[in-house]
């Protein structure tokens, strides 16, 4: 009975330990995710912008215009 009583209190100090980094990796995590995010929005963009300025179809109003309008993304 004892050893349940102190495994117990065991498992409370350490939670409660590990409290601050569990929040700081859920920080990490959560930047990381959004840091991922913006990489592939500016990947999307520079693709487009590509695209964009290759394509003989558009008019260069039309590219410019695409052009800005990915920058501001």
């Amino acid at each position: 009975m004892i050893q349940l009583k102190e495994r117990k209190e065991m498992d409370e100090a350490f939670k409660k330990a590990q409290k601050p980094w569990a929040k700081l990796l859920q920080k990490v995590e959560r930047t990381r995710l959004e840091y991922h995010t913006a990489c592939k929005q500016e990947r999307t963009a520079q693709n487009q912008e590509r695209n964009a300025s290759g394509d003989s179809s558009l008019s260069p109003d039309q590219v410019s215009g695409t052009l800005s309008y990915v920058s501001f993304k």
